[in-house]
């Protein structure tokens, strides 16, 4: 039987960045029809017919480029669907015929369980049971594989981090489409296949919205949402008890003698976030200037250089993370005037590890098919039911 070879990876990243760019030109419509009912405040220009007339040329615009855009992300997204599901049918039918291009590059599964016996549902929720048992006796989250940095023949070639006091939090720099968000629910997955819902929660912060939905369910979320104050209320104060309930001190944060789970808030596209969210740039900011705070991360994305005020103390504590193909400006504030080419075109990118004191080139994981977040997400929730009982 012929082999129909489809990348459906490189669909769904395409729909990624044609949902970016729609945000991007709703952001940047918002911002010019700003600046121009000020500018004109105070001329006769403001109330003339003319004016209103391209005010809503400009709006009208602006809405078919982004009807446009996320239906062009739609359609990609349900071709990526099609390919996969007529993947699943014909495996079953004739046995394993992939229609996909195997990838090149590992994804988050392979660094963490090399073992080709993790491939299958059990095998994976067993390996996950045997991860936890193994991290539940340490006083930080296990370490959180990134990428790779040459062929997958060992875990040695894992490009990883660790979150403690001494390196709380992560912010990860690029531009549009560089893989911020994929990068991000790498982690989130990799951080729920290495630690239980015992040791771990989650909060899942999206500022453009839809990025997490499908790892919403996993058992480490106690809550989710978007950059919206009314719907993020019940976020803040979570988080808000959390924070004023950590007891300063150097061991792991601890309620009655029993250990509390470290909690770790992803914020993707911070800098929309923390422009549309007072809330979310108090948090952000309190958390970033309490140096003794035990057991809370913030793992944060940013595509242009905002809010350097917030993100220069979140960042003086962070591992760093530069994607390909990003703007000067990202070189210059994450990294400072060092010494070694930082990554314009191609896969590779850049790890600043405060901690090691070190700076390592390293490839991304690979993004998840929707087949993939599904079996891991089972296997994960297998896992914790097996673990409760």
């Amino acid at each position: 039987m012929a082999r129909i070879v489809v990348d459906t990876n490189a669909l769904r990243q395409l729909a990624a960045s044609a949902r970016a760019a729609a945000a991007d030109v709703e952001r940047t419509t918002i911002g010019v029809r700003a600046q121009l009912l000020q500018s004109t405040s105070e001329s006769a220009l403001l109330g003339s017919a003319l004016f209103r007339e391209s005010l809503s040329d400009l709006h009208e615009s602006s809405s078919l480029t982004v009807d446009a855009l996320n239906q062009i992300a739609l359609r990609l997204t349900a071709a990526a669907d099609v390919y996969e599901k007529a993947d699943s049918q014909l495996s079953a039918a004739f046995g394993n015929v992939p229609i996909r291009q195997e990838p090149k590059e590992p994804s988050v599964t392979d660094l963490l369980f090399p073992a080709a016996s993790s491939r299958s549902a059990d095998g994976l929720t067993a390996a996950i049971v045997d991860q936890w048992d193994s991290s539940s006796s340490r006083q930080t989250l296990p370490e959180i594989p990134l990428g790779s940095s040459g062929k997958l023949d060992s875990k040695a070639r894992s490009v990883m981090i660790r979150l403690n006091a001494e390196q709380p939090h992560v912010v990860i720099g690029g531009r549009v489409g560089s893989g911020k968000t994929e990068l991000m629910r790498n982690m989130i997955v990799s951080l729920a296949m290495s630690a239980s819902p015992q040791e771990l929660e989650l909060i899942l912060i999206d500022g453009k919205g839809g990025q997490f939905d499908d790892l919403t369910k996993l058992p480490h979320v106690i809550t989710a949402g978007r950059t919206d104050e009314s719907a993020l209320r019940p976020v803040f104060a979570r988080i808000d008890h959390l924070i004023h309930n950590r007891p300063v001190d150097s061991s792991l944060p601890r309620d009655s003698g029993k250990a509390q789970p470290r909690l770790v808030i992803f914020l993707d596209e911070s800098s929309h976030s923390l422009r549309n969210s007072s809330e979310i740039r108090r948090i952000v900011t309190e958390l970033a200037s309490a140096r003794s705070l035990l057991g809370i991360h913030v793992i944060a994305s940013m595509q242009s250089v905002t809010d350097r005020e917030i993100f220069d103390r979140l960042k003086a504590r962070s591992a760093r993370v530069l994607l390909p193909g990003s703007a000067p400006e990202f070189e210059t504030y994450l990294f400072g005037k060092a010494n070694f080419a930082v990554p314009t075109s191609g896969s590779e990118a850049l790890l600043a590890d405060s901690q090691r004191g070190i700076v390592r080139r390293f490839t991304p994981a690979r993004m998840m098919t929707r087949s993939e977040v599904d079996l891991l997400r089972r296997a994960i929730r297998a896992a914790a039911s097996s673990v409760l009982h």
